[in-house]
């Protein structure tokens, strides 16, 4: 193989069988080269060809399992101008310090399912002052590499699904100011580590998959609590709203999906002003008490599916004032009653999708004066709920999955909705008598119905 161009910036190779090229084939690139991808392309060395490269800045290696070193003699050249290097999922084991010694202008390094038991002390030093992403997750780590404390510019680290256990405090004070994503998924941690709560920058936390069931109620009581704006607590192991989180008062994006929640308890994220989208999927919640979510003034999204909830907490929800969507899908609902939605004046899509849902009585959607979407897909409704006449901004009603016969006994209303309001809601959905669609029949059979 031999590539030359003097125009050619990129090469890309990725998925090729290439385990090796010669040492001239990429002669006539050594100053033009910006780019080389060489991801899954069964590698068993690093071509000496790539040695040559004096302004490569990005070179991709990952997927190549054979591949177990990165010369030190090439990469001195390649090295001094490379900003962009992943050797993940490669076939090296052990930290290439040498390797790195000549990168001294590295801003993304991925590192990710390399096996990496230990990094020493000194393995960033040379772009300790350029580096912005690290990522060395999916290795074997079993303490927090006390390396990552040299890189003054970091923003974004993910030591995700390593056996970390705990941060000890002071472990970022060279990039505390600059660090803004921070992911630490299955990283064994029992508690929310104090390590984190002197972070000014952090933005971003992702805290996913850990046995954490509990967690002090000062642990966020640092420079974290007015940065911090995304905060994933899924697949953990809380019973409870952890009070530490009321203190987060910058937090846009919370997620507690799939934990232990049964009851919501009032007030229970009474300081969380700025959020917006709180996701409670996959608890089993039987309760949501009146004014669970009092002080959530901004909130927009609300996310509830697949609980144990067997009805609308319309006291709880009545106390959001802005809220635009809530999705309560797979749950245990089998009525609404008259006047659901007290003071939810704002919703503009409303999702009940995969309830028991068989009866909704003639005022039960009074309140949603804004709605423009409602969503009861996969319930158990036999007609087309009559309460939607009283929904004069409803643009689409969503039925797909009910047994709805498509008759006159069950559709031939539609026509006086139709003589009452003109333009009525598009509806969606099949007909379980037939192949018919029911938008077709009201359109079209609905006005010969007695």
């Amino acid at each position: 193989m031999k590539l030359c161009s003097h125009s050619v910036a990129t090469i890309d190779l990725r998925n090729n069988p290439i385990s090796t090229f010669s040492p001239d084939a990429l002669n006539g690139l050594e100053d033009v080269l910006d780019t080389l991808e060489l991801n899954n392309c069964g590698l068993t060395e690093l071509p000496t060809a790539v040695g040559k490269l004096h302004r490569l800045r990005t070179l991709e290696l990952k997927h190549n399992p054979q591949l177990t070193s990165l010369p030190a003699d090439l990469m001195a050249t390649v090295g001094v101008t490379l900003e962009n290097l992943d050797i993940s999922n490669t076939g090296i084991t052990t930290w290439p310090t040498d390797s790195l010694k000549s990168t001294v202008r590295l801003r993304s390094l991925r590192a990710s399912g390399i096996q990496l038991a230990h990094i020493p002390d000194d393995a960033f030093l040379p772009f300790a002052a350029t580096l912005y992403t690290l990522d060395l997750s999916y290795n074997k780590l079993r303490a927090f590499p006390a390396a990552i404390n040299q890189l003054r510019l970091l923003r974004t680290l993910d030591l995700s699904f390593n056996v970390l256990g705990t941060i000890p405090e002071g472990q970022f004070t060279n990039c505390r100011h600059s660090l803004t994503t921070l992911h630490l998924v299955h990283v064994f941690f029992r508690e929310i580590p104090f390590g984190l709560k002197d972070l000014p920058s952090l933005r971003y936390l992702y805290l996913s998959y850990n046995p954490i069931n509990a967690a002090e109620s000062d642990v966020f009581i640092g420079s974290i609590s007015n940065s911090l704006e995304v905060l994933h607590l899924d697949h953990t192991l809380l019973s409870t709203v952890p009070a530490a989180v009321n203190g987060l008062h910058a937090l846009r994006e919370l997620n507690f999906t799939w934990n232990r929640l049964q009851v919501l308890e009032p007030y229970a994220f009474s300081s969380l002003g700025q959020l917006e989208t709180l996701y409670l999927d996959k608890n089993p919640i039987t309760q949501i008490k009146y004014a669970s979510f009092g002080g959530l003034d901004k909130l927009k999204k609300l996310y509830v599916r697949n609980t144990s909830l067997a009805y609308v907490p319309n006291a709880a929800l009545g106390q959001i004032p802005q809220l635009l969507s809530a999705d309560f899908s797979n749950n245990q609902i089998e009525a609404l009653y008259d006047y659901g939605f007290p003071g939810m004046s704002h919703l503009q899509e409303v999702t009940l999708s995969g309830n028991p849902l068989s009866s909704i009585s003639a005022k039960a959607l009074d309140d949603l004066t804004s709605t423009h979407v409602l969503n009861l897909e996969r319930c158990k409704l036999a007609e087309v709920p009559r309460a939607v006449q009283r929904m004069h901004t409803l643009w689409t009603l969503r039925l797909e999955g009910n047994p709805i016969e498509c008759s006159c006994p069950a559709l031939g209303w539609i026509e006086d909705w139709r003589a009452n309001h003109g333009l009525i809601a598009k509806v969606e959905g099949h007909c379980t008598n037939s192949t018919k669609l029911i938008q077709d029949f009201m359109d079209n059979d609905a006005s010969s119905c007695p």
